[in-house]
């Protein structure tokens, strides 16, 4: 049963690890439709991220997505809604800055792509 795989946790180094991170969540967001909605999202909370700069890939991949294919930007917004609280917060890079989250990633995102 599909819905019950989760992708391959990977311990490696990062720039390796980053490329897998990659090239797994394209793979899922080439393939997610309405019908298949749960089962991707559900695989995506399960991509396990162990930094700042990984959750980063995530995020510009979804806007990416979403930007380049706007029949489809109803189901990446309901991703992003439904990714919003999963994956973790990682610290500020520099002291006065605010933590590092899903949420405040895609902001950043999406202010530099429209600046």
């Amino acid at each position: 049963d599909n819905a019950t795989e989760v992708p391959l946790v990977l311990v490696v180094m990062p720039p390796l690890r980053e490329h897998m991170i990659e090239r797994c969540v394209r793979s899922l967001l080439n393939k997610v439709c309405p019908d298949n909605f749960e089962t991707i999202v559900s695989q995506l909370m399960h991509v396990e991220l162990h930094s700042a700069d990984e959750l980063e890939i995530v995020t510009r991949m979804i806007f990416g997505k979403a930007s380049a294919e706007p029949d489809y930007c109803n189901i990446y917004t309901d991703v992003v809604y439904a990714l919003r609280t999963r994956y973790p917060e990682f610290p500020p890079k520099s002291e006065g800055e605010r933590a590092q989250t899903f949420t405040r990633m895609l902001l950043n995102t999406c202010q530099n792509e429209f600046e």
